[in-house]
């Protein structure tokens, strides 16, 4: 389990806090958690708040 574990307290912690996107460089690593967190690169995320700017 190793590393995975980090990445399922992050999650969780997502999760308990109403916190619904996480922004990270390993995409591939949260896909199991697609039901709960959506999750995108910093380079998504820039984008959509540009978007919501305009």
């Amino acid at each position: 389990m190793g590393k995975r574990i980090h990445d399922v307290h992050i999650v969780a912690a997502a999760v308990v806090h109403r916190v619904p996107l996480v922004v990270t460089l390993n995409e591939d690593d949260f896909k199991d958690f697609s039901a709960h967190v959506t999750c995108l690169t910093p380079a998504e995320s820039v984008r959509q708040i540009t978007k919501k700017r305009v």
